[in-house]
């Protein structure tokens, strides 16, 4: 239950970014020592990005399923203590950078690791009920899911409405059959993973809810088209039957982008998913529930319309906007999960239908501090700016930047003289290169949003070097960040306490 105008303050920072000996931050003592970290800070919420199996270019925005956990977050120190991996095993992972994650190095040294340990594990016969009990429970994806895996794999991770074998890409009963009877091993070791996701990110959630933070998990709008999801419910999308797609997800030209965003994400066939009754979505909300507390669903605005793109085109301009379910598909998921509470990313282009569809169901919108510093004609700061803290709804969830901005930091020092200027005249700055990004963060605290969320980069001060993600760009820099080890200590969680009594966000 929401305490009636509580104001809340949390960190977003995702596990891979965690201080690891391992190559890449995990379910262990690293997640464990930020929860206290944020407990003793003062904070209320952890912001992750989406916890899905990543594919190529490292994006947890295309993850490989909508269900599955990242086996790379795995941690491999329960795996230790159970005698499944050995320390000179374990050490394999050594040598890897601590301030940036090296997926292409870790992929090829963790998932072996891992999938070894799993075989011990189903040769040993240990916590066979719980495993069975699980395989059981979530058979409706995992099962599916663990078979393209292998099947993937086996073809070198090229694209399974291209590359597979037609019987196998198109899922006829026989060839799946045959084939998961054959590799009836390598299929039960991925599910073993699984299982171990589940386990170990269900005790960091609970480790989390016992010290009263609550977790903000991520659920992107759209599905990857190499994924499990686009492979085994091939007939909610726009396709035909052969598995090729027909129409594409983007963004059309904007003040951002004069050629718009092909993002390449295949598109619903929304008749077709309210014909069942949108049973894929409540599995998929149901489980994304049973890993975070609150639920940021990106793209919002996709559910009022989208972006669509031709098959076969891939210039962003060439689309046209189609109707999405709106406010009504919402209504339906809150019947099934009454309790449940959503954040909406209603950022970039809008209309007044969105707004409207976001009136309806009553989530708090997004406000990003970024985009609240703008001079009006007459060179003053424009103090009537929605997206000024000062001018904060409390119904809405505020940031300085999100993991697709620079840090704020980052972008005061790329800002004209002018705007420079009159961010330090507004919070009376003595020093505005050291002083403007402290100021912000402090102003969002201080605003009346319910949500005040900080990206760590912004809590430590960094710079443009610690950005998380650039988006429309394909670069080893993007979800590569990692905070330094010995960072958080007891001064640090001090500032942060201070910060968040003088803006009244502690919870009582």
């Amino acid at each position: 239950m929401i305490k009636e105008k509580e104001r809340l303050a949390g960190i977003l920072m995702h596990i891979t970014s965690l201080p690891s000996i391992y190559g890449i931050g995990d379910m262990g003592d690293c997640s464990r020592s930020f929860i206290d970290f944020l407990a003793e800070s003062g904070m209320s919420m952890w912001q992750i990005l989406p916890l899905g199996p990543t594919g190529y270019g490292d994006s947890p925005y295309a993850p490989r399923s909508s269900f599955a956990g990242n086996e790379l977050l795995i941690s491999l120190e329960p795996l230790l203590n159970q005698g499944l991996l050995d320390e000179d095993e374990a050490k394999l992972t050594e040598g890897f950078s601590q301030t940036k994650t090296e997926y292409g190095k870790v992929i090829s040294t963790k998932i072996p690791l891992l999938l070894k340990a799993a075989s011990r594990f189903i040769s040993s016969g240990a916590e066979k009920q719980e495993f069975e009990n699980f395989c059981k429970t979530n058979s409706f994806w995992l099962d599916d899911y663990c078979l393209f895996m292998v099947i993937s794999r086996s073809f070198n991770d090229q694209r399974w409405n291209s590359a597979w074998p037609l019987d196998l890409g198109i899922r006829k009963a026989e060839a799946l059959k045959e084939y998961s009877q054959k590799h009836s091993d390598e299929i039960l070791q991925w599910a073993v993973l699984q299982y171990w996701f589940d386990t170990q990110w269900k005790q960091i959630k609970k480790y989390a809810n016992s010290k009263k933070i609550r977790i903000i998990g991520d659920i992107p709008i759209f599905v990857a088209p190499d994924s499990a999801d686009a492979w085994a419910q091939i007939d909610l999308l726009k396709a035909d039957s052969m598995g090729h797609f027909t129409a594409f997800s983007g963004v059309p030209p904007d003040i951002f982008s004069t050629k718009g965003q092909f993002w390449g994400n295949p598109v619903y066939d929304w008749d077709r998913n309210k014909a069942t009754g949108y049973r894929w979505w409540k599995q998929r909300i149901a489980r994304q529930l049973e890993l975070c507390d609150i639920l940021r669903i990106d793209h919002f605005r996709g559910f009022e319309s989208y972006w669509e793109i031709p098959a076969g085109k891939t210039d962003a301009v060439i689309g046209k906007w189609e109707p999405a379910p709106g406010a009504a598909f919402f209504r339906e998921m809150e019947e099934s999960f009454p309790q449940m509470q959503i954040v909406a990313e209603d950022l970039g282009f809008t209309t007044d239908k969105v707004i409207q569809m976001l009136k309806e169901t009553g989530f708090p919108g997004m406000k990003i501090a970024q985009d609240g510093y703008r001079v009006t004609v007459n060179g003053s700061l424009d103090l009537d700016n929605p997206s000024l803290p000062s001018n904060y709804p409390y119904n809405c969830i505020a940031y300085p930047g999100t993991h697709d901005n620079d840090t704020i930091n980052g972008w005061f020092l790329s800002q004209n003289d002018e705007i420079k200027k009159l961010i330090a005249k507004h919070y009376n700055l003595i020093d505005p290169t050291d002083e403007a990004g402290i100021a912000i963060c402090q102003d969002i605290l201080d605003s009346n949003a319910h949500y005040a969320v900080i990206q760590m980069q912004d809590i430590l001060g960094l710079s443009s070097d610690a950005r998380m993600n650039t988006p429309a760009t394909c670069s080893d820099r993007n979800w590569s960040w990692r905070m330094k080890p010995g960072i958080l200590d007891s001064d640090l969680s001090m500032k942060i306490h201070e910060c968040l009594n003088h803006s009244g966000r502690l919870e009582h």
